[in-house]
């Protein structure tokens, strides 16, 4: 039994979903219901009640996810008395926004790997709503979220006073068109002027029910839903479609670079999207994940110069 294991356990049983959780971990859904058949044959308990609509803790699975979670907590400790001498940790986990994934987890890892090379970063695609608790959950000590700025209010999100709210970057929601639009060519489009075309969605982000983007996405007659943005992306440059997001999934995408995806700035509806860092303000991080930390705030300052 291996303490990943351990941890791929944790997000099951927040997403309530052996699918979901596959597609957060990067691992197949066989994979890891293998892991956890593994884990509950070793421990002779049923961790997860199967049900049509997904997974659920059992009595026994309760019990032995608290135990799990001080497993994990020790284990980190117990890595921590390395880290503390030479300033690194086995895993840094970081939970990130989807249209802030991409860029951002590859920019740290070139950081990364020149300055702490023995450590590994597990970046985590999560929605805005899952932000919080994962990192009151010690699911990721640090978190990268995301908001439209219309309700983004550090106040109410953060009202027990548990979490450190910086916000780093305003973006501006955008439509990602192919080299085939007809939009391809423009500076500007009015939300209202794409009702008609087939739009590309991902099961995280945008969703229907988003209070910011919700109204946009209901107004499209077509759409169709990718796991992640990566995949939406190549789904417009084959199939001339369009994706609504923040302009931040496209930065430095090599798409964009060789000239098969555009952002087009949108008009029509209030675009401003507030990108911003959460993490535990009790908590004490070693200089890996202090770099880290760091190198995110670095990462969004070049972003504003070079977008401005």
């Amino acid at each position: 039994m291996k303490i990943n294991d351990l941890e791929y356990l944790m997000v099951v049983a927040e997403t309530n979903s052996i699918s979901a959780a596959a597609k957060k971990l990067y691992l197949s859904q066989t994979g890891l219901s293998s892991i956890i058949n593994s884990i509950e044959e070793e421990l002779s308990i049923t961790i997860f009640k199967r049900t049509s609509k997904g997974v659920m803790l059992t009595s026994e699975g309760a019990e032995a996810l608290r135990l799990i979670q001080e497993i994990t907590n020790k284990s980190e400790e117990l890595l921590q008395l390395h880290s503390a001498s030479e300033g690194m940790a086995r895993m840094i986990h970081l939970g990130m926004f989807p249209s802030a994934c991409r860029a951002v987890s590859l920019y740290l890892t070139h950081c990364l790997v020149a300055e702490y090379p023995k450590v590994s970063l597990h970046c985590y695609e999560v929605p805005y709503k899952n932000t919080f608790t994962w990192n009151r959950e010690n699911l990721a000590k640090i978190a990268l979220a995301g908001e439209s700025s219309k309700f983004f209010n550090p106040e109410v999100e953060n009202k027990n006073g548990l979490f450190n709210i910086e916000p780093l970057y305003v973006d501006n929601f955008c439509a990602i068109v192919s080299k085939d639009s007809t939009f391809f060519g423009c500076s500007s489009i009015d939300i209202n002027e794409l009702q008609n075309e087939r739009l590309a969605l991902t099961d995280s982000f945008p969703l229907p029910q988003n209070k910011a983007i919700g109204h946009v996405i209901h107004g499209f007659q077509n759409s169709c839903v990718y796991s992640n943005l990566e995949i939406a992306k190549s789904a417009v440059v084959r199939n001339n479609m369009v994706i609504i997001a923040p302009s931040l999934c496209i930065y430095n995408d090599l798409l964009k670079e060789i000239g098969l995806l555009k952002a087009v700035r949108l008009t029509g509806f209030s675009t401003e999207f507030t990108n911003f860092l959460i993490y535990d303000a009790n908590t004490s991080f070693n200089p890996a994940e202090q770099f880290v930390i760091a190198h995110i705030r670095e990462f969004f300052e070049t972003l504003k110069n070079d977008i401005g």
